[in-house]
């Protein structure tokens, strides 16, 4: 880059012009680079024009991250005894609302830890990716409840 100001203009899927910088547009500039990171995007395609001076090499990459939170479904009992099944059920949550798109779980490796609280001794157990969830059966060892 020359070090020459780099122009940008942003427009939202519905084509309306977003300020850069703005309290939803994120921009960083140096010598060497210009940043610009949307925050929590309307879905949809949006429009990058950016404008450099003759010869300035642009580049433009493309980031993206979502802002997930795993969740545990409520566990469906607060008491078992040894030989009971314990049905882990996990999802992705974004914005508060669950995540819908199981090509986010395809390649999600994950574990629940189980604690034996008596001994100290634990246990991990992979969480399968299925429709949307993670899940897991945990066999019960001994009597078990939750506060």
């Amino acid at each position: 880059m020359s070090g020459s100001p780099v122009e940008v203009k942003l427009a939202d899927p519905k084509g309306a012009a977003v300020a850069v910088p703005s309290a939803k547009v994120v921009y960083t500039s140096s010598s060497a680079y210009s940043l610009l990171k949307i925050l929590q995007p309307a879905q949809g395609t949006w429009k990058l024009q950016v404008k450099g001076v003759p010869k300035d090499k642009i580049k433009i990459n493309l980031i993206y991250n979502y802002d997930l939170t795993l969740k545990l479904d409520p566990l469906p009992s607060k008491t078992w005894k040894p030989g009971d099944e314990v049905a882990i059920k996990a999802y992705l949550e974004s914005g508060g609302q669950k995540a819908g798109d199981a090509e986010l779980y395809k390649n999600l490796k994950a574990t629940v830890v189980v604690k034996d609280l008596d001994t100290g001794k634990t246990e991990e157990k992979p969480l399968k990716a299925d429709a949307g969830a993670l899940r897991e059966a945990i066999s019960c060892l001994r009597r078990m409840s939750t506060s």
